[in-house]
């Protein structure tokens, strides 16, 4: 049965690798802590300059006065937002870090950042310092507007006369003037590293915005919706960057890393090299490969099934050759002697013999790799223990390692053990598949990692929905907070297993 099972998974990931259509996009990321990533397709204007390790879109103290101080970093390349032949609108996420550093403590703090789309090509204004964020120039009166068009998600930490508070963010298009908006609860200019995702639905006309911090979870998280047709506001082709002023208020402003995802790719561009795009591929084929593994366990309990039921399908040499295999690998449960038994419970005496019919055992969890730990005392599945096996793909595709390696050192026998206690020494990254030589965005990676986990947690009750773990893959919803230590849960066992005078125990996994 299993090498049946392992043949049609892999005769459904061929036939789903050669059905998927070469769909044309664009992809880039910068990690700005790397000094030696490729600069060739970011342009810098104004007072925005790369100091090392970050992008500064104002001046430093390095550089002169804080003070009415303007910049710019963009994507050198056009953006293509919508087809004008077709009428097709593009998708995109593009998600970054952040961090607003407060001039002095006796000076006010001023005025803000923010990410933007405006026709291709773009340029600094004049005149665009401090509540006009280096979008729109001579912002001096309630709703000043701009005619090529603006979209924006601004990050405001001064109190213009047209601004709500000077602690907030909001939706702006054409105007500096928020749409929609939202106050913090905490100030955004104490230093603290904010991320951003920022993601556009174009057949729902849907532009969401989701900030919090990863470092500080006392942030807390913020989120915005607008239904919004970006082509009745934007061209075809747009710029896509990010912006930052002083006035007489200073500040610093500056960006850790960008990432960006179109699903719409500019005529003669190639696109980027992704770990995203493997990502994708392999979400899609794992959502395969698992059906064919439900559809192949379903079909091996309807096997034992009918061979219990005297159908003439005896499967018991079968069913000997697999545990002698199993107890090979060492992975499969242990025969012993009836002499031995006899030893070992001093002749069944009471004391030695577990409480009740069912008794009380330890169970290593997921000792077939894919079955949920609960699946070992229900007997059956459910959409849980489904999750659990989309986790348990989820680490696969990341460690490039299989669920159970009986030859593998101590401690990495079993996959999500091994990869949890990585996670609670804060060295996740290093269950990354070692073929990739590093050669992996960090985020990308350690986001599927952790939902891998999330989705494979001891207890059913924790694990997200397919929909919530995709929401974090697409960098849509914040990475879940996981205790350091994997959890060992107590399962009760099937009511139908307990003794009429309840004597049976639960089982600890």
């Amino acid at each position: 049965m299993l090498s049946w099972l392992l043949f049609s998974c892999c005769c459904f990931t061929s036939l789903s690798i050669a059905a998927l259509p070469s769909a044309a996009s664009l992809i880039f990321q910068y990690n700005f802590s790397d000094a030696s990533f490729d600069q060739a397709n970011l342009r810098f204007e104004g007072d925005a300059f790369f100091n090392g390790h970050v992008i500064n879109l104002s001046r430093d103290t390095a550089n002169g006065s804080l003070d009415y101080s303007q910049g710019r970093m963009t994507y050198n390349q056009r953006v293509m937002l919508w087809d004008s032949s077709t009428g097709e609108i593009t998708n995109f996420t593009t998600s970054f870090t952040f961090a607003i550093f407060q001039g002095t403590i006796d000076h006010h703090n001023g005025d803000g950042l923010a990410f933007f789309l405006s026709p291709y090509p773009s340029q600094l204004h004049r005149r665009s310092a401090g509540g006009c964020l280096g979008l729109i120039p001579n912002c001096n009166t309630l709703n000043t507007t701009i005619e090529s068009g603006t979209v924006a998600v601004e990050f405001d930490s001064f109190k213009n006369h047209w601004d709500p508070s000077n602690n907030h963010f909001g939706i702006d298009v054409n105007t500096i003037n928020s749409t929609i908006y939202k106050n913090f609860t905490s100030r955004i200019n104490t230093g603290i590293k904010i991320t951003c995702t920022i993601s556009y639905d174009g057949r729902a006309k849907l532009l969401r915005v989701l900030v919090y911090s990863k470092d500080n979870p006392e942030f807390g998280n913020y989120s915005l919706a607008k239904g919004i047709d970006l082509r009745s506001f934007l061209p075809s082709e747009v710029t896509v960057g990010f912006s930052a002023a002083t006035g007489s208020a200073i500040e610093l402003h500056q960006i850790l890393n960008w990432y960006f995802h179109s699903t719409l790719q500019p005529p003669n561009t190639s696109s980027s090299k992704s770990l995203k795009l493997k990502l994708e591929l392999g979400i899609g084929l794992s959502f395969g490969a698992f059906i064919v593994f439900v559809m192949a366990l379903v079909f091996l309990i309807w096997w034992n099934m009918a061979a219990k039921r005297g159908m003439g399908m005896s499967n018991v040499p079968y069913k000997e050759m697999e545990i002698d295999d199993e107890l090979e690998k060492g992975i499969g449960p242990k025969r012993f002697q009836y002499e031995e038994l006899l030893v070992a419970t001093k002749n069944f005496k009471e004391e030695k013999l577990g409480q009740g019919a069912f008794g009380s055992t330890t169970l290593p969890a997921g000792t077939i790799g894919y079955l949920a730990p609960e699946c070992f005392i229900t007997g059956k599945t459910s959409t849980e223990s489904d999750v659990y096996s989309f986790g348990i793909v989820l680490l696969e595709i990341a460690s490039g390692r299989r669920p159970i390696m009986p030859e593998a050192e101590p401690g990495r026998l079993r996959l999500v053990h091994w990869v949890w206690e990585l996670y609670g020494n804060n060295v996740i990254l290093e269950a990354a598949d070692r073929k990739l030589g590093g050669d992996f965005e960090t985020q990308q990676m350690e986001c599927l990692i952790v939902v891998g986990l999330w989705c494979t947690h001891p207890n059913p009750d924790v694990r997200p929905c397919i929909r919530k773990a995709l929401n974090v893959l697409q960098f849509e919803s914040p990475l879940p907070a996981l205790p350091s230590k994997m959890p060992v849960p107590i399962f009760a066992p099937p009511m139908d297993l307990v003794s009429p005078n309840g004597a049976s125990q639960g089982i600890e996994l």
